[in-house]
This record gives C-alpha cells, sequence and structure tokens, in this order.
C-alpha cells in the first residue's frame, strides 16, 4: 500500500525549505550503506550509516544549488511527480511511493524507512 510520507519543499524568496523522507539498506555487494530519497530520486552511500548522511548533506545541497542556479527547480519537481500545492503556489507535494514496490524493483529485500527528517534551507 503507497504511503504518503512527510516529504515537502516550500520555496520563498530563494530559499528552498525540505523536508525528505529516506530509505536506509546495506547494500552487501558493495559492502557499503546507501540513502535513497524516492521523492528527489537521489542516492547517497558510505561505508556506515554517518558517512552516507555525510554524503547525503552534500547530495542535497548540490543539487538544490544546481536547480536554483538553473532556474530549473520547479521544472525539474514536476518532472519527478510533484505537484504544485492547490493553495500555496510556492510549496509543492511528493508523489505517493510505496518503499517496498520500490526496493523490490531494485532487488533489495531488507531496508529500513529513516523517520528522521532532513531540513535543509538553501538559498
Amino acid at each position: 500500500m503507497a504511503k504518503r510520507f512527510i516529504d515537502s519543499i516550500k520555496l520563498k524568496k530563494g530559499e528552498v525549505n525540505i523536508s525528505l523522507t529516506l530509505i536506509g539498506y546495506r547494500d552487501n555487494e558493495e559492502r557499503l550503506f546507501v540513502l535513497y530519497s524516492p521523492a528527489l530520486n537521489l542516492y547517497s552511500y558510505g561505508e556506515n550509516e554517518e558517512e552516507a548522511w555525510t554524503a547525503f548533506d552534500e547530495t542535497i545541497h548540490l543539487y538544490i544549488d544546481h536547480v536554483i542556479q538553473e532556474n530549473t527547480i520547479e521544472k525539474d519537481l514536476k518532472k519527478l511527480g510533484w505537484k504544485q500545492h492547490r493553495h500555496f503556489r510556492k510549496r509543492y507535494n511528493p508523489p505517493i511511493y510505496d518503499p517496498r514496490e520500490i526496493m523490490s524493483k531494485k532487488g533489495v529485500d531488507s531496508f529500513n524507512v529513516i523517520d528522521k527528517q532532513l531540513e535543509l534551507q538553501a538559498s
């Protein structure tokens, strides 16, 4: 069953506020810990969870800096399935996804949905 997680993006005068739910799993073949954001289709990895979080922080900052610099954030979000909020034009609602379905397609049987929300402000 698909579940709406607490993914959100708010654009405000050059600032981007992001809250994401990530899926974490150990890639036994590569012996790495992987973090994946289905809402933005971004990955990071490290030898352990801490390294993966450090890498994800860099990944998300690079992504946001790029889409802001290129002025493509709204286009990119729509391409990823995000929908503009009905009443708040600078807020976007994420696509609904099912982590089990996503990870099954990737051939991953064991994973955790990480409840910790990443809050990011970038300008």
